[in-house]
């Protein structure tokens, strides 16, 4: 039995509908994407943990365009956890694919794709005693960016999630 996940995308133009596990979405055209944007796939993923009666999650298939804010949406347990870890490949898959930018995620530097992905993580992988801005700063500020740079990143990444919201 497959768990649900409610996929939302959002988009900066108008008039776009997307169908995501068999609910359809009403959205916007993409805006151009922003310059080192990649479209991320996820192809029939299944993730099963050994001695589990049924799968943590079960063919799953997402497709974010480059530049878009994808949502996942659903109860506790469902597998909107899963599904990002192994986006990460901070877990394996047990079958299906993940792309992004076209090229399986199996195949790359596990450590450089992660650098590349833009992920908010919720509760306990934030750092309690920083910011916001902080936490989202943590990785371009691990990687040598100038503080300038760190800034302005931040604060677009704000702006185009307040736009995205509001």
């Amino acid at each position: 039995m497959a768990r649900h996940i409610s996929a939302s995308v959002a988009h900066a133009g108008r008039g776009r509908e997307l169908v995501s596990n068999q609910e359809t979405v009403r959205s916007e055209a993409p805006a151009a994407a922003p310059r080192n944007a990649a479209p991320l796939e996820l192809d029939r993923v299944t993730k099963q943990y050994p001695g589990e009666a049924r799968p943590a999650l079960e063919e799953l298939s997402i497709s974010v365009p480059a530049g878009e804010i994808c949502v996942l949406v659903g109860p506790s347990g469902c597998g909107k956890t899963t599904a990002m870890r192994l986006v990460n490949r901070l877990i394996d898959l047990t079958s299906g694919d993940i792309r992004l930018g076209g090229e399986s995620i199996t195949t790359r530097n596990v450590h450089e794709l992660r650098r590349e992905i833009g992920y908010v993580i919720q509760q306990v992988g934030l750092f309690p005693h920083l910011s916001i801005a902080a936490n989202i700063a943590t990785v371009p500020r691990l990687l040598g960016w100038k503080r300038a740079r760190i800034d302005a990143r931040v604060e677009e990444l704000f702006r185009r999630l307040h736009d995205k919201v509001v």
